[in-house]
C-alpha cells in the first residue's frame, strides 16, 4: 500500500463513528420527538373557560373539543361541549 491510501483509509476509519454518532442523535431526536407531545395543556383559568357559550360560539363547535372524551386536546380538565374559552377555532370548511 502506498502512504496515500492509508492515509485515506485512516481519514476514513475516523469519520465512520462520526457519521454512525450522528445518525444515532438524528434518530433518537426523531424518536422523542415523535413520541413527545407538541404541546402542553393550559388550565382552564389561563384560557379564560367558561361552562356557557360565548356569542353563539361553544366547545362542541371547536376543532380542538374531543366529544367522546369531553376533553379539549389544549385545555386540561373535564369540558363541557356547552363551555368556551378564548381558544376557540371553528373547523375549517
Amino acid at each position: 500500500m502506498t502512504h496515500e491510501s492509508k492515509e485515506t483509509i485512516k481519514s476514513f476509519d475516523q469519520t465512520l463513528p462520526r457519521r454512525v454518532f450522528f445518525k444515532s442523535v438524528a434518530f433518537l431526536s426523531l424518536l422523542t420527538f415523535s413520541t413527545m407531545p407538541l404541546y402542553a395543556k393550559g388550565t382552564k383559568e389561563q384560557f379564560k373557560y367558561q361552562s356557557t357559550p360565548n356569542n353563539g360560539q361553544s366547545c362542541k363547535g371547536c376543532m380542538h373539543f374531543e366529544a367522546e372524551k369531553k376533553q379539549c386536546k389544549l385545555v386540561d380538565g373535564t369540558i363541557n361541549g356547552e363551555g368556551w374559552c378564548t381558544l376557540y377555532n371553528a373547523p375549517q370548511k
